[in-house]
Order: structure tokens, then C-alpha cells, then sequence
């Protein structure tokens, strides 16, 4: 079985993560880009399984690749409904159009943003796709929780080096984490809460920290 996971920002970034760091094959198509399509549908669409992830339900990239996807099936000779799974809020937009046409809806937490959704559906749907034991994510995140609950300091710490040390610009990478992926996701989480008002951080993802020189002068 080929999954392939449609989604742009939070719908993706956290699932590439726990997918490179459990070493399993998923397909994230995050893009538009008619050569990275193209290889999307390269593989043998009869074992290929789509999951379409939108927390408004109107991502227009998304969108467009689930019309591309289910026109390929149709193609095909396969049934749409059978390859797609929708991940979405409830109510929204995809929600209720993919009910009414048949489609397989997970709904996620409408009370959690989308980039902090990583252990809702749009985290969860995916992992157990590939293979991955969702319960060992869950009773992870839980002990971790615990552990910044009783140990606040390392977030506290975090926290006031990214608000008050770091200027606009900071550089980091995740070299050494065993967590492949977890700068670009890293990057979205800062940028996207932090950029605010006209004001936040920008983070520059590095290959690996021998690079850090290259930004070391107003950019760190």
C-alpha cells in the first residue's frame, strides 16, 4: 500500500516527521509543482491510498490535488471513494461535500490550530496509515507534558531565548536529533506564531551546523 498525504503547512509537516523518524514511506504532496504531481501519480494508483488533509476544508492547493487524484482514479477505472480519505474540521466546506458524495471523513479537534495538530487527526490519520503505533506517539506526548509540567524550565528557557536573545533572524538545525524533518517543521511553528503584528522570528533551516558561519553575522 502507497499513501500519499495532501496537505499544506500543519497537515503535513508534522506527519513528514514522525514518518522519516519511523522510517516509513509516505508521500507527502505539499505542492503544486507539475513535475512533483506527475511523480505523485507515478506509482500503481490501484494500491495507492490518498489521504486529503484541510483543517479549513478550502486550502485551494489541497483542493486541486484531490480533483487531479480523483480524476486519476476515475481514469483508472477505480472508485474514487474507495482510495480517498478526508481529514477536516467538522462543518467545513470538504466535510460536508465529502459526506454527501460518499467519501471516508475523519474529523479533527476544531479547537486545535493547525499547526499545533501533529497529535489530532491530521497527525494521527496518516501515522496509522504507514504503520506507525499511534499509542506510543500519544503516551510520549503525555509524559512529556508531564515532564514540562513538573520542569517547566527548559520551556521557560526556550521561550525567553527566542523573545528576548535571538534577533529577527535565528538559525537551527535537526542534525543529531534522530528526528529527520523537524527543522522545516520547526520553522512553520516560529514563523507562523511568532509572525504577528508586523512583528516575529524568522527562522533559517541549515543542513547541518558546520553551515552556521554562513549566517552568523546578523543573522543569528
Amino acid at each position: 500500500l502507497r499513501v500519499i498525504l495532501c496537505g499544506m503547512g500543519g497537515s503535513s509537516l508534522g506527519p513528514e516527521v514522525i514518518a522519516q523518524t519511523y522510517k516509513r514511506d509516505l508521500f507527502i504532496l505539499d505542492s503544486t509543482d507539475p513535475n512533483y504531481i506527475t511523480h505523485a501519480l507515478a506509482g500503481d494508483l490501484a494500491t495507492t491510498l490518498v489521504v486529503v488533509s484541510s483543517k479549513s476544508g478550502a486550502t485551494i492547493e489541497t483542493a486541486s490535488q484531490h480533483a487531479l487524484f480523483v480524476s486519476a482514479f476515475l481514469d483508472a477505472g477505480l472508485i474514487p471513494q474507495e482510495h480517498i480519505v478526508i481529514v477536516t474540521d467538522p462543518g467545513s466546506p470538504l466535510d460536508q461535500r465529502s459526506r454527501e458524495d460518499g467519501y471516508t471523513v475523519v474529523n479533527a479537534d476544531p479547537n486545535v490550530g493547525g499547526r499545533f495538530s501533529v497529535l489530532s487527526a491530521f497527525g494521527l490519520v496518516p501515522a496509522a496509515l504507514i504503520g506507525v503505533d499511534v499509542s506510543v506517539l500519544l503516551d510520549n506526548a503525555s509524559e512529556t507534558k508531564s515532564a514540562f509540567l513538573s520542569n517547566p524550565s527548559i520551556v521557560v528557557d526556550m521561550a525567553y531565548a527566542l523573545a528576548y536573545i535571538c534577533g529577527q533572524y535565528m538559525s537551527y538545525s535537526d542534525v543529531g536529533s534522530g528526528m529527520p524533518g523537524l527543522s522545516d517543521w520547526v520553522e512553520q511553528l516560529v514563523a507562523e506564531s511568532t509572525g504577528k503584528n508586523q512583528v516575529g522570528r524568522l527562522p533559517i533551516v541549515l543542513e547541518s551546523p558546520d553551515h552556521d558561519a554562513l549566517f552568523s553575522i546578523g543573522y543569528s
